[in-house]
């Protein structure tokens, strides 16, 4: 449980910084 919680943590981070760097380029995409 701990290490899938760590993982979904994990992943949802990147998600962030992805949203981020295309947020910047394009805003009106999402």
């Amino acid at each position: 449980m701990v290490s899938t919680t760590f993982i979904i943590y994990l992943f949802q981070c990147r998600l962030i910084t992805v949203h981020n760097k295309m947020g910047k380029k394009t805003e009106s995409g999402f």
